[in-house]
């Protein structure tokens, strides 16, 4: 990714809360550790931020499902930068909507209403 991208900085949306199993929490964990290492050793900054924050961006508050979440990315990007299967379709929205929540936070115009 590195060598091909060259980023300047990480933004992740990174969990801050208990998960709901154990199997989860583990994969939350491993998820965590391997973003954390890559910046590390990789010396690119790392900007994390929370579930809450990104569901605020898009929906105002959170109190948003996924399934709003994907619509309000489709409604704010349009669906050319969503992959053909479905079940990957909420990993780009919240990637995206990650990005837009961080640009926001540090006072960034994101959008031409922004």
């Amino acid at each position: 990714i590195t060598e091909r991208y060259h980023p300047n900085i990480v933004v992740a949306e990174l969990p801050t809360g208990a998960s709901k199993s154990q199997q989860a929490a583990r994969a939350m964990g491993m998820s965590v550790g391997t973003i954390v290492t890559f910046c590390g050793v990789s010396s690119i900054p790392l900007f994390p931020v929370s579930p809450l924050e990104v569901k605020r961006v898009i929906a105002g508050s959170g109190a948003v499902s996924k399934a709003e979440v994907i619509e309000k990315f489709i409604a704010l990007f349009g669906s050319g930068f969503l992959p053909k299967r479905k079940s990957q379709h909420e990993h780009i929205a919240d990637a995206a909507i990650a990005l837009v929540a961080f640009l926001k936070r540090k006072g960034i115009p994101w959008a031409r209403n922004s």
